[in-house]
């Protein structure tokens, strides 16, 4: 179809041929209208191009462009939208640093992947704790998170990634 909705934690987004519109809990600009704070009705997402795809997670937001580029918006206390300054709200999209060209998308609570045209799986944000990245959280190579997309070494053709609070999974073809 022409359009899809995605809601996670007190807001929603829906893609439309028209661009994409976002309501509900605004408190990190996950809505992408330009403000943070409060509760909002329906607003169009301040992005000229159209999404291909847009993802609801915790309280941040992406959307996939045809050509496979990312932009994400909303809460980037643990750099979950891609925004190298730490700052707990980001109101308008901004394109995700990477080289990579996305063919689908999973937000977790603090964290993001996408799924490459290549089948490359890439997160970033918050690793502390849980290895959403899949890197060590403790030991030689810890990391607490990262704002650039780190490829995972996925063992399987990957169809999809899908996020969790705290985890995510590849899905293979």
């Amino acid at each position: 179809g022409n359009g899809d909705c995605r809601t996670d934690n007190g807001y929603t987004c829906a893609r439309a041929s028209v661009g994409t519109g976002c309501w509900g809990d605004n408190e990190f600009g996950q809505l992408g209208n330009g403000t943070a704070g409060g509760v909002a009705g329906a607003a169009l997402v301040l992005f000229k191009n159209g999404f291909q795809e847009v993802v609801a997670g915790h309280a941040h937001t992406c959307g996939r462009t045809i050509p496979g580029t990312v932009h994400c918006w909303g809460d980037n206390r643990a750099l979950q939208v891609g925004v190298v300054e730490i700052k707990p709200a980001v109101t308008e999209p901004i394109m995700v640093p990477t080289q990579l060209r996305a063919s689908r998308l999973a937000l977790g609570m603090q964290h993001s992947c996408l799924v490459s045209s290549d089948e490359t799986v890439a997160c970033w944000g918050n690793n502390k704790g849980f290895a959403q990245l899949g890197r060590p959280v403790n030991g030689p190579g810890k990391l607490d998170g990262s704002v650039l997309p780190l490829a995972i070494d996925v063992p399987v053709e990957v169809l999809a990634v899908v996020a969790g609070t705290t985890h995510s999974c590849a899905l293979d073809s």
